[in-house]
């Protein structure tokens, strides 16, 4: 199990326990406590990892970019570098084996490659991954759990 897959049930178990603990309700009093700061270290965990996913991701994507810069120059088309077209070699949707692409592709299609987009989409693929993070479980616990407490 990867260090990332330990830490988001960690966090998730650690977001509904601030739920049901009184004094982490205010943020001022969580943040200062341990549990507080043990949770800001699993978060920076998580966006580190996002964030080397996201970087990876650019790094292809500007590889692939120059192979088809290069082929294109390679085909006897009369190109200069410096007045290639956007026409002559496609900027978006980097393509990969099979020809598939990925949320994250299309994320970095739409928002482009530079570090404030990054940053935004970021912020989109961690909202998409821990929302999308044993949500089914999380809603059927709950379920029971109310269901316990007010039996028919």
């Amino acid at each position: 199990m990867s260090i990332y897959e330990q830490t988001v049930p960690r966090l998730l178990k650690m977001t509904v326990d601030r739920m049901l603990t009184f004094r982490h309700h205010n943020d001022r009093l969580f943040w200062r406590s341990d549990q507080g700061q043990l949770y800001r270290m699993l978060l920076d965990r998580a966006h580190s990892f996002t964030g080397g996913v996201i970087e990876k991701r650019v790094t292809e994507r500007e590889a692939l970019h120059e192979t088809e810069r290069s082929q294109v120059l390679g085909t006897g088309i009369e190109a200069d570098a410096r007045t290639l077209s956007s026409e002559a070699v496609p900027t978006s949707g980097s393509e990969r084996v099979g020809g598939e692409r990925d949320f994250l592709d299309v994320l970095l299609d739409q928002y482009g490659d530079c570090d404030q987009a990054v940053r935004i989409v970021q912020n989109e693929l961690d909202s998409l991954v821990f929302a999308g993070h044993d949500t089914t479980a999380c809603a059927l616990a709950w379920t029971l759990y109310y269901l316990a407490l007010h039996p028919a």
